[in-house]
Order: structure tokens, then sequence, then C-alpha cells
């Protein structure tokens, strides 16, 4: 954890630098794209990697996922329906299983 709630000044958000295993696997973006979630990392289809990480309160099921990518912050949840739904309005969907 990069963060407890006692070192930040009262604060009940936890930070992991780990998403949760539930996430790890390939994923279809609305746009088409194959990117790949893997331990804290996003390997993009386009290139390039970037980190992962989320942020959930504690005792809450909310958990929110995010990446920096260039200069902007993206974050996303996890749907009921299980798909990651992003702040700018592009939703991955988990890719079927090869096999």
């Amino acid at each position: 954890a990069v963060c407890r709630p006692a070192e930040c000044c009262g604060r009940t958000d936890t930070f992991d630098e780990v998403p949760h295993e539930d996430l790890v696997g390939r994923w279809v973006s609305a746009r088409g794209k194959m990117h790949v979630i893997g331990a804290g990392v996003i390997h993009w289809g386009t290139g390039g990697s970037t980190t992962l990480s989320q942020r959930g309160r504690r005792g809450n099921s909310d958990t929110e996922y995010y990446t920096d990518f260039g200069d902007r912050r993206y974050s996303a949840s996890l749907s009921s329906e299980g798909q990651l739904v992003w702040t700018d309005g592009d939703v991955w969907t988990r890719a079927p299983d090869l096999h």
C-alpha cells in the first residue's frame, strides 16, 4: 500500500499499487483496441505501458482504478456487468478466452 489511513491525515482512502487480480487479462475497448492488464500495469494496444493503481474506501466495495497517460489521469470503475468504465467515456469488456 502506498498510503495508509493513519498516514493520510485521517482520510479513509486506501491506496494500493497493484489492482485486484480479477482485472488481470485481456480487455477490448469500445473502440476495438485490445489492451492487457497485468499486475499493476496496462499494456496498451497502441504500444507502451502505464502503471495501474487502485483506490478504495475501507469497508466499501467501491474501488477506483487509475492510470496516468501522458499528462492526464484516467480513472475507471468496475461495473456490475464486469466492464471497466473509464472517465473519458470508454468502456472495456473482458476479451474472450482463446481456448
